[in-house]
């Protein structure tokens, strides 16, 4: 929020007392790459309370959760750290070097590891109780 009031700022009033320690183009990258890390937390957060309520089981591994969760707040503030320094590509969208893109990757296979197995189990719970249910109605 701090950064899309800042560029508010500098493109409403075209006044800029920032622009040797924050430049526009900087300010932009932060600005939409933590739009989307936020959006996802909170996407990835919203599934891990979702869907074991609804599947009435629980998370398969609540350490990978927090890990992946631990891993993409590094990565989210080694980005903006790096976008500060002048370490991006500089491609619209695309700013965060490889190895950050790898990292991104990696924590969004651990969720969907996670949230598979878990929907996996569900079912699986699921089909014994609907199995012990017809079973108990032919005795």
């Amino acid at each position: 929020m701090v950064f899309g009031l800042i560029l508010g700022a500098k493109y409403v009033w075209d006044v800029d007392p920032l622009i040797h320690i924050l430049p526009f183009n900087t300010s932009i990258a932060i600005h939409v790459n933590l739009l989307i890390v936020w959006l996802l937390f909170g996407f990835m957060g919203g599934t891990y309370y979702l869907v074991p309520e609804e599947t009435e089981t629980e998370i398969y591994s609540t350490g990978l959760a927090k890990l992946q969760l631990y891993l993409f707040a590094a990565l989210g503030v080694t980005a903006v750290i790096g976008y500060m320094a002048g370490w991006s590509w500089g491609m619209p969208f695309l700013e965060q070097p490889t190895i950050l893109k790898m990292g991104i990757v990696v924590v969004a296979l651990i969720f969907l590891f996670n949230i598979m197995i878990l929907m996996v189990l569900a079912l699986a719970v699921a089909g014994i109780v609907q199995v012990y249910s017809v079973v108990s109605r032919v005795k």
